[in-house]
């Protein structure tokens, strides 16, 4: 047979696995089994469970349970009025004890904790575990990035519409680089404590002529995982001149923030209560994504006219989530500049 033959024949097995990957994906609710899956993929039962396995690392029935178990807690997460039994329906299981069982088993705590305690460090844990296995990996090509702009979508958290029916364009960018003076805080996120260091950092940028510089953008920095009691590291940042240095020992502090690969929404709010609104939406989506990342780098809020200088206006945003996509033309950090600050 021609090596041209041979090419052909996998990339169509890939083609076929794409739509099936695509097909779980929206139909992870209904009662799905192997014959059922294999038969629309146009493939011997065998010859389906093989392959799928060899490309993905996981069977389709764990790929299948697997995004039950991420939908459901995207619901857990998302909307507070659902009980547990309707989610564990609506996600595929067959009873609620089934679910519960099968939710601690992959993420090690109960459904009901994972709500009580808003616990995202739990989920995202596991995702990067996940993310950083070979299944992981072989998940994470950037099949609908364009390559004119590149852009992808990710899933968009609405009420009744997940999975397929809502989604969010989020622009794929390279971010630079940068030093950067912040303030540090310990907290969840939105407190009143990140708009008082806001309006400090400002007023200390001002009085060093960063905007003068070439430095003095906000950039604020979240880092991904919280600790055990919810708290995140989040860091209220003026961008700085290359090899700055500060001159007193008060609580700023300076911090390289990682560049890398970064899907962007432009985001334009009259309050900071819809931008809340908004990111934990994105955030989510994001989380449930194949783009999220195997690394730990942080995630940035670029603000173009923050409050403290200028509350007459809407409050320009841009919402930078760090993505894991398999292109050789823009590669990810290298892991020595991964770095925890």
């Amino acid at each position: 047979m021609h090596s041209s033959s041979l090419l052909s024949g996998v990339a169509q097995e890939q083609t076929h696995l794409n739509r099936m990957t695509a097909y779980l994906r929206d139909h992870f609710a209904e009662g799905l089994n192997l014959t059922d899956l294999a038969r629309l993929a146009g493939f011997s039962k065998f010859h389906f469970h093989r392959i799928f396995k060899a490309r993905y690392g996981e069977t389709p029935g764990d790929y299948l349970k697997r995004i039950r178990l991420e939908q459901a807690a995207c619901k857990l997460l998302g909307n507070g009025n659902a009980s547990i039994t309707d989610i564990a329906y609506e996600c595929g299981f067959s009873s609620s004890q089934h679910f519960a069982k099968s939710f601690k088993e992959h993420y090690g705590v109960p459904p009901g904790l994972v709500r009580d305690r808003f616990d995202w460090r739990t989920l995202l844990l596991k995702k990067f575990q996940v993310m950083d296995s070979a299944r992981g990996k072989k998940h994470c090509l950037p099949a609908d990035v364009r390559r004119e702009g590149r852009f992808i979508k990710i899933p968009l958290i609405a009420p009744g519409r997940l999975n397929g029916e809502a989604f969010l364009e989020l622009e794929v960018t390279d971010l630079p680089s940068y030093s950067a003076a912040c303030i540090r805080l310990h907290t969840v996120p939105y407190s009143k404590a990140i708009d008082a260091a806001g309006q400090k950092i400002f007023l200390w940028s001002v009085s060093k002529k960063l905007f003068l510089r070439g430095g003095g953008q906000s950039m604020h920095a979240l880092d991904i995982i919280p600790d055990e009691e919810g708290r995140y590291v989040y860091d209220v940042c003026r961008t700085v001149p290359e090899g700055m240095a500060l001159d007193d020992d008060g609580e700023i502090r300076m911090r390289r923030l990682t560049g890398g690969q970064y899907g962007i929404y432009h985001g334009k709010f009259k309050t900071i209560t819809a931008s809340e609104a908004a990111i934990k939406k994105i955030l989510i989506g994001w989380w449930l994504s194949s783009y999220f990342p195997r690394d730990r780098r942080p995630l940035y809020v670029i603000i173009y006219n923050p409050l403290a200088e200028d509350a007459s206006r809407n409050w320009l945003v841009d919402f930078c989530f760090p993505i894991t996509t398999l292109s050789s033309n823009h590669p990810n950090p290298k892991p020595q500049d991964l770095a925890q600050p």
